[in-house]
């Protein structure tokens, strides 16, 4: 059996050529838009990485500025501590204090009296359960009643006032400093104490 072939007509090529031709078109509008959008993605991806460099700049920049005030905040609380340290260690004005109060007739008469007020003095910073075990309860078993203790905290935690209070003993102050530095001078420490004419009794 013998099949026949057809071929298409001149006008149904043409109208095949023609849709070719459009599709070739439509092809070449979508690759230019995709050129097109590729070419802007570089130009943001460049300007993003100018904007991550100008970042990192200033991020760096920064962290000098930060590091420079730093040290300068460093050197100034020095500065500041030093000069509080200086006005609080002050010699001159603790021996004229002491001059002063030993010409006091309060300081005379304590060589007078025969129970005295005797004051004890005690400088602390962490050591609270050392004040609570022993020596707060050695000094209250001592005869001699007629006595005061101070507890000066060098900016002690609040442990050592609930240390202090619990001995409920109106002759036990405690006085605690606001920032932690050298240990209090002898003059300072006097000012809490009511037994000016003795010299006080430091542990």
């Amino acid at each position: 059996m013998v099949h026949s072939l057809t071929f298409p007509g001149p006008k149904s090529i043409l109208a095949r050529l023609r849709e070719t031709r459009q599709d070739i078109r439509s092809l070449r509008d979508e690759v230019a838009q995709l050129l097109q959008a590729f070419d802007q993605i570089k130009v943001i991806s460049e300007e993003a990485k100018q904007a991550v460099l100008a970042s990192s700049e200033e991020i760096a920049q920064i962290r000098n500025e930060l590091a420079v005030a730093s040290e300068l905040a460093d050197k100034g609380r020095e500065r500041a501590l030093l000069a509080i340290r200086m006005v609080r260690d002050d010699d001159a004005s603790a021996r004229e204090l002491l001059w002063s109060l030993r010409k006091s007739d309060k300081y005379e008469a304590a060589f007078q009296e025969d129970e005295p007020l005797v004051t004890v003095l005690m400088t602390t910073y962490m050591n609270w359960p050392l004040i609570r075990d022993i020596s707060l309860p050695s000094i209250i078993e001592q005869t001699y009643e007629n006595y005061e203790v101070i507890v000066v905290g060098d900016a002690a935690p609040d442990e050592t006032r609930r240390v202090v209070e619990s001995f409920n003993d109106h002759r036990i102050k405690f006085v605690n400093l606001p920032y932690r530095g050298p240990y209090p001078p002898k003059y300072r420490r006097d000012k809490e104490a009511t037994a000016l004419r003795l010299p006080a009794l430091i542990v």
